[in-house]
């Protein structure tokens, strides 16, 4: 186990060598919004993987620019390279599962198989309107009729949870990826896709895991667990590995 710097210190991420008596196909393992690295290496184990902190979070610096989950896949992508152990099954809890669909499909070099764990993929209603004092507010502050710090006690009266908690650039990440669809990606996908939901999920309806599965070409299973919410790793890690297992077995008879 070690934890290196990749591309300059872009990214920092945790470098795991399997103990030799699982799968030697190694694992890409990339952990959730306001996450870190240690949520994957928990979950992990002792399995061959690279566990990166994604740039923003944990040990890893922001990115310089509003990024979308196509600019982190490109990141990620040669951090792999550099790496040097494709391909991987990749396996993304939440925003680490955006990444992962933009990923998969724009270097399937890199990809030998994908598991989707509580990931935001498709929208399931059109976004609704912001309360029309915050749009005020926003437009008056746009227009420099109102104080920053008036139009921060704006956001942090409407804003969710993430928003409020996310910090200078990570802000218009966060605004960046919810606004994006990854069903144009899901559909490139040329590599065995699982999906593993916790059934209480109320961050990422299971409706969500049923959508996008029914976009994606090679689906080798979709486990929806009763007693799991949106941490269906830790709830039912078991079944989560089972997922990942499932893929590295389809893959290898690719």
């Amino acid at each position: 186990m070690s934890v290196r710097s990749y591309l300059d210190g872009a990214v920092f991420a945790e470098r795991r060598t399997g103990a030799g008596t699982g799968p030697a196909t190694p694992l890409l393992a990339m952990h959730g919004w306001g996450r870190d690295r240690s949520d994957m290496v928990r979950f992990v184990g002792d399995r061959d993987a690279l566990i990166p902190d994604m740039p923003g979070f944990g040990a890893s610096p922001a990115p310089p620019d509003a990024w979308g989950a196509a600019d982190y896949a490109r990141v990620v992508a040669e951090m792999l390279e550099a790496d040097g152990a494709a391909p991987y099954v990749v396996v993304g809890h939440s925003f680490g599962g955006r990444v992962a669909a933009a990923l998969a499909a724009e270097r399937p070099d890199l990809v030998a198989g994908v598991v989707f764990l509580g990931v935001p993929l498709v929208p399931l209603a059109p976004a609704g309107r912001p309360a029309f004092t915050y749009r005020a507010a926003r437009a008056l502050h746009r227009w420099k009729l109102l104080p920053e710090a008036s139009m921060e006690r704006m956001r942090q009266r409407y804003g969710s949870a993430d928003y409020k908690a996310a910090q200078g650039v990570m802000r218009g990440v966060l605004v960046r990826l919810v606004a994006e669809d990854y069903s144009p990606y899901l559909a490139r996908i040329d590599a065995p896709v699982a999906f593993c939901w916790g059934a209480r999920d109320t961050t990422v309806p299971t409706e969500v895991a049923t959508r996008a599965a029914a976009l994606t070409p090679h689906v080798v299973g979709i486990d929806i667990v009763d007693d799991a919410g949106h941490d269906v790793m830790f709830d039912a890690p078991e079944r989560a590995r089972a997922a990942v297992d499932k893929v590295i077995a389809a893959a290898g008879h690719s």
